[in-house]
């Protein structure tokens, strides 16, 4: 299943191994507001409202249940609060789910049953369902539904979040972000982490953060366009106007056309988007 995820265009590599599983007989289910053209290939596409995700796994999760096809077993044996969680989906029917998501009740059905009786069955996600506001709790509901159905820690079966760019995942458990060691240890809230710590290699006294390069208030003449460039894992990300609100007083405006980042600490030049233009302050 792939639930807020174009892996089609995104995920190229990968969407070729899942047609291969296509071919072989696998069952593609996507869950996204536009007919991507993952969902082109796709057995059942669920054309959800946008923002309506947890609304939409509760009705699968309340489905589940009232047709006894969770994995008691698993449930049992590898998870806690099922009971709460049982309550607090019981109000989802699949008439209420349709009417908040936009997801006819039968394609609710379908997906339910069909996730939950798979013998095997993977859960990919994307930028779909993690840039939300809502985001954690996003992909707290799609873990529920794993674990209610038991597709955790089998073969074939599991939750598979696509990142977003190579690696960046292994980047972050090496210990490649400034307030983390290795296997996500953090140097400030745990204190064992603190100790483990090699002498000198984390500033004492400040906290970590990433860093965000600031324009001096004293710009007087126009300068050209900042693109960004990516530098080696464990560096900090300097990006200029990454965030509208931090640079509106230093006259960010609208983004312009992509252009070729020029080399930068040995990384080789690639086509990026450029962040914004930088115009001269009128005030600060």
């Amino acid at each position: 299943m792939l639930w807020g995820s174009n892996a089609r265009e995104t995920h190229p590599i990968f969407f070729h191994h899942v047609l291969k599983a296509v071919q072989n007989g696998a069952r593609l289910i996507v869950v996204d507001p536009r007919r991507t053209t993952s969902a082109e290939w796709a057995d059942l596409w669920l054309g959800i409202d946008v923002g309506s995700d947890i609304a939409l796994s509760n009705a699968v999760a309340r489905e589940i249940l009232a047709g006894g096809l969770e994995n008691g077993a698993f449930v049992e044996r590898a998870t806690e609060g099922f009971e709460a969680y049982r309550d607090s989906v019981q109000e989802w029917t699949l008439e209420r789910g349709e009417q908040v998501t936009g997801v006819p009740a039968d394609a609710i059905r379908e997906l339910a049953h069909a996730y939950a009786k798979a013998d095997r069955a993977i859960l990919c996600w994307t930028l779909g369902i993690t840039e939300h506001h809502n985001a954690v709790d996003n992909v707290l509901a799609l873990i529920n539904l794993g674990l209610l159905t038991g597709h955790v820690g089998r073969y074939g079966s599991g939750l598979n979040p696509l990142r977003g760019q190579n690696n960046v995942q292994g980047g972050g458990d090496m210990g490649a972000l400034p307030n983390k060691l290795p296997g996500f240890q953090d140097v400030e809230e745990d204190a064992a982490a603190r100790e483990r710590r090699i002498e000198g290699a984390v500033p004492q006294g400040r906290p970590l953060r990433r860093l965000r390069l600031r324009l001096p208030c004293s710009l007087v003449e126009p300068v050209r366009p900042v693109w960004p460039c990516f530098p080696p894992a464990g560096f900090p990300k300097a990006f200029v106007g990454a965030e509208p609100y931090l640079s509106r007083s230093a006259g960010i405006q609208r983004p312009i056309s992509s252009a070729i980042c020029s080399p930068i600490w040995g990384m080789p030049a690639r086509p990026v988007i450029p962040i914004w233009s930088i115009t001269s302050p009128t005030s600060c």
